[in-house]
């Protein structure tokens, strides 16, 4: 295991097919992959990022489907999150659309308010959604915003690490935000309840 000095959960939202699965694979293997099967529930994946004070934190990335049938499954992971990212596809005006539908969804079930990128992928086609339409969204639903193209590999890593420092300043202001030696005695403390009892039975016999 890596040594990091914090770590973040956050979820990742949007209609299917927009890129969430191909952005977790860019920055962990940095690869593209183009045709992936659909998520079914959610899929977790880690990322360690440097911040600029040389802090290490390990983002935890929760992929969720964006087929309508899992959206009840996915919402519980909605909830004790440090921030959370929405795409939808530059070359798609229905996923654009959507992002409302989305925000709505992550505030609801949200435990605490924290911080929400706005991501539009797949700049390297024929887009329909200008980058103008995508930054008056986000500064509307007081969002941040980036664009990529998870194909190239354009702005992907910068634009997910420039999220991660962002959450890393508010780290005191969000309780999903945590120190690794909180972290590590938490997991101690489960693996104690979870260690299995030897039982030793003594058997004593009277004359």
């Amino acid at each position: 295991m890596f040594p990091y000095d914090y770590s973040c959960k956050i979820v990742l939202v949007g209609e299917c097919s927009v890129g969430k699965t191909a952005l977790t694979q860019r920055l962990i293997y940095d690869m593209y992959q183009k045709k992936l099967d659909p998520t079914i529930g959610v899929d977790y994946s880690t990322k360690m990022f440097k911040m600029n004070d040389s802090k290490v934190v390990k983002l935890q990335m929760w992929d969720t489907a964006g087929q309508e049938n899992f959206i009840s499954l996915i919402r519980t992971y909605y909830k004790d999150v440090g921030g959370a990212i929405i795409m939808y596809d530059v070359c798609d005006r229905h996923t654009f659309n959507r992002v409302h539908f989305w925000h709505n969804e992550l505030k609801k079930n949200a435990l605490e308010d924290y911080p929400i990128l706005i991501v539009g992928n797949k700049i390297d086609g024929n887009r329909v959604v200008n980058l103008y339409e995508g930054q008056e969204l986000a500064k509307s639903l007081n969002c941040l915003y980036q664009e990529m193209s998870v194909k190239t590999g354009e702005n992907t890593f910068y634009g997910v690490k420039n999220f991660t420092e962002h959450l890393y300043k508010k780290r005191h202001e969000i309780t999903a935000f945590k120190s690794s030696a909180v972290e590590e005695f938490r997991l101690n403390i489960r693996n104690k309840r979870e260690k299995p009892r030897d039982h030793i039975y003594n058997c004593c016999v009277i004359c």
